[in-house]
């Protein structure tokens, strides 16, 4: 269960716009129904929603590993002790998974940060200020402020 390693976040971005965008799919029908649409897309929530739906299969993919190779004897023994279901929870399934978690945590915050095609083809273009004070206006703002940290970079260095 390797896909969710190969299946690029725009991708997926470009299939929440066909299906939950203004004039998607969903959309179109929840407003044809209900005459209203309660969300958006375009907004923090939904560029959020749309990489945790993308990136939490690497998650689960690191999570079932750990749970399919664990001990099942710890919990036994634990349930035998008297332990209930949320204390063997507590005591035993969350401390084995721990690892994992902090790892498929760490790979999933450096994958957000990598990917910024989402917020890119989901955010609306805005007056940014590059690092001059100069303002840059307009979809190529990204671009333009890479080149002057870059710029200022080589002047520092």
């Amino acid at each position: 269960m390797r896909w969710p390693f190969y299946i690029s976040s725009l991708l997926l971005g470009f299939g929440w716009i066909i299906l939950y965008g203004p004039a998607g799919f969903f959309s179109v029908q929840f407003r044809e129904f209900f005459g209203f649409v309660p969300w958006n897309l375009y907004s923090i929530p939904g560029m959020a929603l749309t990489e945790a739906v993308a990136l939490a299969p690497i998650a689960f993919t690191f999570c079932v590993g750990a749970l399919r190779q664990a001990d099942a004897s710890l919990e036994s023994a634990a349930q035998v002790c008297g332990a209930g279901p949320v204390r063997i929870l507590r005591s035993v399934v969350v401390p084995m998974l721990r690892p994992p978690i902090v790892y498929s945590s760490v790979l999933i915050v450096s994958m957000s940060l990598e990917t910024l095609s989402v917020p890119l083809l989901y955010g609306q273009p805005s007056d940014a200020v590059d690092p001059d004070g100069v303002a840059v206006p307009g979809p190529g703002c990204v671009p333009r402020a890479s080149l002057q940290a870059k710029r200022i970079r080589q002047r520092w260095m």
